[in-house]
């Protein structure tokens, strides 16, 4: 069981170094869109990487930065993120009382995920309004 100073824990880092994200990705052949949505956390310290995989699980990656010559001094940067709908929903459900910066725009991303593909106008307007609450305006 996942402890709310977890969940308040994970939402402070999501606030501060994750993205969350929801584009339009692309047309499909019948006319209708695909869509990318994600939240996704880089830090350079492998143990908050960690730590955050062994309670919420989610995708883990190592990104190093540069080309060998290039990269001395630069820590690699790893990444863990959750890409899958009920994974999304359940990291939402649990940081959304605690989510201060990025609330807007995890509100949004779950009203979207759970609105049906074929409500292919309201799933456009709540695209739009993620760019805007993403933006600023």
């Amino acid at each position: 069981m996942i402890s709310s100073e977890d969940w308040a824990y994970l939402a402070g880092i999501i606030d501060g170094e994750g993205t969350i994200q929801l584009s339009q990705a692309s047309t499909r052949y019948n006319g209708g869109n695909n869509y990318k949505y994600m939240i996704r956390i880089y830090n350079t310290d492998t143990n908050l990487i960690e730590w955050i995989h062994e309670r919420f699980s989610g995708n883990v990656r190592v990104h190093n930065r540069g080309k060998v010559g290039e990269a001395f001094g630069k820590k690699p940067i790893h990444m863990v993120d959750w890409r899958n709908v009920d994974d999304i929903g359940d990291i939402l459900q649990g940081v959304m009382p605690y989510l201060v910066v990025k609330r807007d725009l995890a509100e949004t991303l779950m009203g979207f995920i759970y609105i049906p593909q074929w409500e292919k106008e309201m799933r456009k307007i709540v695209t739009n309004k993620f760019k805007e609450a993403r933006d600023g305006g």
